[in-house]
């Protein structure tokens, strides 16, 4: 706990905007918008898009999914880690980090400390575990607007969870989860 909480304090997680407000509680969009923020390793993105395209390539009614790239590691390697995919892959490269915050319903991250960020703005996150021996979540000991996931299978029921929690939940868990990232 010290190094996590020392973590916070020096704000490495918040970089981008450590006094955020946190995003309007709204109605998740259909289909759902989903943020990927990638990190890590070529090895961990690989395994992020085809997990994602186990959850959702090919079916009807797929989230559209917008993927963010580690700034030193480009998505090219990536995708050709990840292999052949029937997902359509969004890469927002467009768009700053504010707006995809502004645009997505959910976050889903394996280690990248912008899970933390989010939950700090109030958007629900999908821990995506890659099953390492050690784990690289920066939110372990975060339970509230966060879900585990470590298949393309558990990642389509954590999000469904978070995205179809009740008004009132969303409201405690919003709170929770911003006493946790400050």
């Amino acid at each position: 706990d010290a190094v996590v909480i020392r973590a916070r304090r020096e704000r490495c997680a918040l970089r981008q905007s450590p006094d955020a407000p946190q995003q309007p509680i709204r109605t998740p969009s259909h289909p759902a918008r989903i943020a990927v923020m990638l990190s890590t390793s070529v090895e961990e993105s690989g395994f992020v898009l085809r997990t994602l395209d186990d959850a959702w390539g090919g079916r009807a009614g797929a989230p559209s999914i917008r993927v963010r790239a580690h700034p030193a590691i480009p998505l090219s390697a990536g995708l050709r880690r990840a292999g052949s995919l029937r997902l359509d892959v969004n890469t927002g490269a467009a768009c700053s980090l504010d707006e995809t915050w502004s645009w997505a319903d959910l976050v889903v991250y394996s280690s990248s400390t912008l899970g933390l960020e989010a939950v700090h703005r109030g958007i629900p996150v999908v821990f995506l575990d890659a099953g390492g021996f050690l784990s690289l979540d920066p939110l372990f000991a975060c339970g509230a607007l966060r879900r585990t996931a470590h298949d393309g299978q558990s990642l389509r029921q954590a999000a469904e969870d978070l995205l179809c929690l009740p008004l009132e939940r969303v409201e405690v868990e919003r709170r929770e989860a911003r006493i946790f990232s400050e």
